[in-house]
């Protein structure tokens, strides 16, 4: 739901699972800021945030933070 802004859907799955807004996706130990920040989702990065999304973890095939993956395109 990050990948694609479905802020919505996000919204609903964190009021639900709470602790889903710092669960690592499995193949990379990506989170679901770092898909807000790489696709420029202000609203869904400031609601993660909001909820407790951590801003250092590294994820990805080359480990970086949100704000990496956010500068990597100009956000």
């Amino acid at each position: 739901a990050c990948q694609t802004g479905n802020l919505a859907l996000v919204q609903e799955i964190i009021q639900r699972h709470p602790h889903a807004v710092n669960m690592p996706h499995a193949a990379d130990g990506t989170l679901p800021l770092h898909w807000a920040a790489l696709n420029n989702k202000l609203a869904m990065a400031r609601f993660l945030l909001d909820h407790g999304a951590k801003v250092g973890v590294l994820g990805g095939q080359q480990p970086s933070t949100p704000l990496h993956w956010a500068v990597s395109k100009g956000h």
